[in-house]
């Protein structure tokens, strides 16, 4: 039995696609490290795979080896231009490195390929966005939306895009939506809703409704630093210093080390 089940081992360490499943098991887990290493392993029995390939490049991504990473990502495009998810993983990458026109050439060709591909609309959405092109990054939100109703990240990141436009109007309006759509969501996603909300009061003016909304966030998220910070900040500005002093304590004690709570302090 002993030599059966090593046999059996040693065939699994040659089998390519157990390896690779094995890989995805530890990433799922957050051991990029032992799933990169699983991944090459892989690649070593099956290199002309491009899903392994893009297995190893996603690890080293997760690992913030983000140049290791496009270097193998943009090898496995030129070697199979039509994977969406090869583009869609290399304009992620693009993205992180702060290669903002490339990362958008990417996600347009892996939409290209894949016009309903959601994540690859959403990644452009918040590419355009974070190069500041933000009538862009709003229409594929929008997009996003149409196509998918409940999809929350896109509605976040809309209002998240109207509020840096100044378009107060319609981000009151969208984050108003979002509350009741993130009603039943875990309470991590309430409260990025109603930081949105508290964003945009506070940008029109609203102060208190502002610090109500800041306050719904800092509650359904308490290990939220800066849920709490804005809480404090809002309540200084309307004049309850003694509150916001007692939050800024509070959360200083957690974090000791933070000269941004140091310097609110």
């Amino acid at each position: 039995m002993l030599f059966r089940s090593l046999a059996k081992n040693a065939r699994a360490r040659r089998n390519a696609g157990l390896v690779a499943t094995q890989a995805q098991a530890l990433f799922q887990l957050g051991q990029f490290g032992e799933a990169e290493a699983a991944f090459r392993q892989a690649q070593r029995l099956d290199s002309a795979n491009p899903q392994i390939m893009i297995g190893v490049a996603t690890a080293l991504a997760m690992q913030t080896r983000f140049d290791e990473a496009r270097q193998l990502l943009e090898r496995v495009v030129a070697r199979f231009p039509q994977l969406p998810y090869a583009w869609y993983n290399l304009a992620n990458v693009l993205r992180d490195l702060a290669r903002h026109t490339p990362a958008i050439d990417a996600y347009r060709k892996a939409l290209a390929l894949a016009p309903d591909f959601l994540d690859a609309r959403n990644g452009l959405g918040r590419t355009l966005h974070a190069a500041m092109r933000f009538d862009e990054a709003a229409r594929e939100y929008e997009q996003c939306i149409r196509e998918a109703p409940d999809f929350i990240d896109a509605h976040l990141n809309l209002a998240s895009v109207l509020i840096d436009c100044g378009d107060n109007v319609r981000a009151d309006s969208v984050c108003r939506a979002l509350l009741a759509l993130v009603a039943d969501a875990p309470p991590a996603l309430q409260a990025q809703a109603h930081a949105l909300l508290a964003d945009t009061c506070n940008t029109a003016g609203r102060m208190a409704e502002s610090a109500r909304h800041y306050a719904e966030a800092a509650r359904l998220a308490p290990d939220n630093m800066d849920f709490a910070v804005s809480y404090a900040a809002k309540l200084c500005e309307t004049g309850e210093f003694a509150a916001a002093l007692d939050i800024i304590v509070r959360v200083k004690a957690a974090a000791p080390d933070s000269t941004k709570l140091h310097r609110f302090l």
